[in-house]
């Protein structure tokens, strides 16, 4: 949250909103683990930035990793 100088109100973004993520909140936006959040950043499907030792993922490489993935192909299967 942020808190502007002249004001003591606060302004939540939503997390869909915000430009950059930890990898708990990439998580989070992205409906999985964050330990699936890791296995992305390293097979290297996930992009991400450091800094000093914080790791940021920007909502363009989250949306892109999961845009790479195949798209859902419903079974032929009927039910029984």
């Amino acid at each position: 949250m942020a808190k502007s100088k002249d004001s003591t109100e606060t302004t939540h973004i939503p997390l869909s909103d915000q430009i950059a993520y930890s990898p708990k909140s990439a998580a989070k936006v992205a409906n999985v683990g964050t330990s699936k959040i890791y296995d992305w950043l390293n097979s290297g499907k996930l992009k991400a930035k450091k800094h000093g030792i914080r790791t940021i993922i920007t909502g363009d490489a989250l949306k892109e990793c999961i845009d790479s993935f195949p798209d859902y192909e419903p079974s032929n299967k009927q039910a029984a």
